[in-house]
């Protein structure tokens, strides 16, 4: 970045592109492992700029050729914080990011919302949790319901040219993302462990290993009902679970209270 005058973003662009240029030391040492060690699994663990994956195709061939060269079975784990789902604006900008980097480097694509624990301490968000457990279906309807005011008829609120034409791009996003139905997220917390074998669960399953016999002679694994746990994940009874466990009545009353304190703080120090 010093040498080159180049920004974080650009400067990650240029490591992308100087690895797809130098493959061959990457691809030197995945063979040393395969021989040294029974590997089965690897795991890269990606920057999180976005250009990598939306509008530059550096990952994409280093990706590809993986795949060709040492048969890897690849799949995309996306992670975004609990938080995103007290903000609609940022939870459609990360499924809209979901979408295209699925897109542009065309491999499957689980998306986790990770960090659960988060919601005892941040109260209710709009949607019940079942919600975002899913494709999201009525995203539109149910997350922007003020879309109405796009079309100025008798007794409707004026808005901004602004607030018009945003409202219309988030508008079609939705729509955009409820017709493709390819984005969805699978609730994660890390002190789980059904909610852990959930999660490896997707991502096993979408990369083929979760037939693969490494997995299923692992003792590890051989306790574990995946079928069970996959039923229970999309019930009812698990969305009162959730509930009862991160928004019991006297948790979300505390929080509640925080957050009217802390608005009361603000407003006295404006």
């Amino acid at each position: 970045m010093a040498e080159y005058k180049l920004g974080p973003n650009g400067g990650m662009l240029y490591c992308a592109d100087f690895l797809l240029a130098n493959l061959q030391w990457l691809t030197d040492k995945i063979e040393t492992k395969l021989l040294s060690e029974d590997c089965r699994y690897f795991v890269f663990d990606l920057p999180g700029q976005t250009e990598l994956y939306t509008n530059h195709d550096a990952l994409k061939q280093i990706l590809t050729r993986l795949e060709k060269e040492h048969n890897f079975r690849m799949v995309a784990v996306h992670m975004i914080d609990a938080s995103y789902l007290y903000d609609r604006h940022k939870f459609l900008s990360a499924m809209t990011l979901s979408l295209t980097s699925l897109i542009g480097i065309e491999i499957p694509f689980v998306n986790l919302v990770t960090k659960l624990d988060l919601l005892q301490r941040m109260g209710r968000p709009d949607m019940n949790l079942m919600f975002y457990q899913g494709t999201t279906q009525g995203l539109k309807y149910l997350f922007f319901p003020e879309f109405d005011l796009v079309e100025h008829g008798p007794g409707t609120q004026k808005v901004s040219r602004f607030t018009e034409k945003f409202s219309l791009m988030t508008k079609n996003l939705c729509e955009l993302l409820e017709t493709y139905s390819q984005v969805s997220f699978n609730l994660v917390d890390i002190r789980e462990q059904m909610s852990m074998s959930h999660a490896i669960m997707k991502i096993d399953k979408a990369n083929q290993f979760f037939q693969q016999q490494a997995r299923l002679s692992n003792p590890k694994e051989t306790h574990l009902d995946y079928e069970a746990i996959e039923q229970y994940y999309f019930s009812s009874e698990a969305v009162m679970d959730l509930e009862e466990k991160y928004f019991d009545r006297e948790g979300s009353d505390n929080s509640q209270n925080q957050n009217q304190e802390q608005d009361q703080d603000q407003q006295m120090e404006s």
